[in-house]
This record gives C-alpha cells, sequence and structure tokens, in this order.
C-alpha cells in the first residue's frame, strides 16, 4: 500500500510540476493598478451590429487643409526615400558594366592600342557620371533620414 501511495503521490507531484511550469511560462500577466491590485478584464472589442464601414478618403472628413498638406508632403518623402534603394542598385549595375567592358576590351586578342585607349576614356567617363550619380542618391537619402 505503501507503495502505491508513493507512486500516486509523485504522479501528482509529476503532474502539479508539469502544470506549474507551463503556467508559468505561458502564463498571461494581469494589468495591475500602482497600488497592486489586479484590474478587471474589459473586452474592447466592438461587436455591435451595423456598424458602417467608411471609405479610405472618410478617415480625413475632419483633418484641417494643414493635416492634409503634411499627409502630403510624408506621401511625396516616403515615396523619395524609398526609390532611393533601388535607383543606387540600377546605378551600382550600370558601374559594374562599365568595369566589365573595360576588361573585356583590354584582354581583346591581338591587343589592339587605340581600342584600349579608346575603352579606357569611356570608361573613365561613365564612371565618373555613375560615380556622381550614386553621390548625389547617397546624399539626398542623408538629408531625408535623419541619422
Amino acid at each position: 500500500m505503501s507503495k502505491q501511495s508513493s507512486l500516486k503521490s509523485e504522479k501528482t507531484l509529476t503532474s502539479q510540476l508539469g502544470y506549474r511550469i507551463s503556467n508559468w511560462l505561458w502564463r498571461r500577466k494581469t494589468p495591475t493598478t500602482a497600488s497592486g491590485i489586479p484590474e478587471k478584464e474589459v473586452d474592447v472589442r466592438d461587436d455591435t451590429p451595423g456598424t458602417p464601414s467608411i471609405s479610405f478618403f472618410q478617415l480625413f472628413k475632419y483633418s484641417t487643409p494643414f493635416e492634409l498638406l503634411l499627409n502630403v508632403i510624408g506621401v511625396i518623402a516616403a515615396a523619395a526615400a524609398g526609390s532611393a534603394q533601388p535607383l543606387m542598385s540600377i546605378v551600382f549595375g550600370r558601374l559594374t558594366q562599365d568595369f566589365v567592358n573595360f576588361t573585356r576590351a583590354s584582354k581583346m586578342q591581338p591587343p589592339d592600342e587605340r581600342m584600349i585607349q579608346e575603352a579606357a576614356a569611356d570608361f573613365r567617363r561613365t564612371a565618373a557620371v555613375n560615380a556622381t550619380y550614386l553621390v548625389y542618391i547617397g546624399k539626398s537619402m542623408n538629408r531625408m533620414l535623419p541619422i
């Protein structure tokens, strides 16, 4: 009988311990007031039938003209900041292609001195233009995004 009762108490202890561990890991904390008294949970869902749906532009029905102007400026600034990264990728791709074109021209067999000079001049010109674009895009990103 003692063996059975110890086995039963061991199972109870294991189940209680498992419950305590799972309760400790996944418990939800109840909000408390400043004095430490638990607050009552309030259901904040709006289950009233017939809540009218409104369009996107009706959200701004009570906005002042100044607030609408700020929203427009914000949308334009966000579009400009978001377009800078793809523009930099395109310009960097063009700069990489300039390196490839110069390398191909310099590795031609038999080496032609005139072609190498033309390829070098073309490389300098296009690389300078693409590097300038990268600098301008980087500067404009720095001005739009305060870091």
